[in-house]
């Protein structure tokens, strides 16, 4: 966006017919042109933009999450994470009361 800047300044400056750049080529004028979609061509083969776009587009995310969550009156839940439920421990059997209960025992059939 620099070289753009400066291009455009440099070609009024040359219309205007401001010295020293009233009398520098077209291709002394060019350049800064040329670097500009020299430049936007690389960023955009490097990913650059793109990744751009996308945080933009994941912070627009987060803000209108939290928005919706103030406006259900959830917004004491903002950064807080889920945890994953602790295992369940399976529970003993105790066969005398079981066995009163009217609960089938459990045995251990390999001893």
């Amino acid at each position: 966006m620099l070289f753009l800047i400066v291009g455009v300044i440099l070609l009024g400056l040359y219309w205007a017919g401001v010295e020293p750049v009233a009398h520098w080529s077209w291709w002394a004028l060019g350049t800064p042109f040329a670097l500009t979609v020299a430049w936007w061509g690389l960023s955009d083969m490097l990913g650059l933009t793109q990744r751009r776009v996308m945080r933009e587009m994941d912070e627009r995310k987060a803000e209108r999450r939290a928005r919706n969550l103030d406006a259900l009156g959830l917004g004491f839940l903002k950064g807080r994470t889920r945890r994953p439920p602790a295992p369940r421990q399976p529970r003993a059997v105790d066969p005398v009361s079981s066995a009163r209960s009217g609960e089938p025992t459990r045995h251990d059939s390999k001893l």
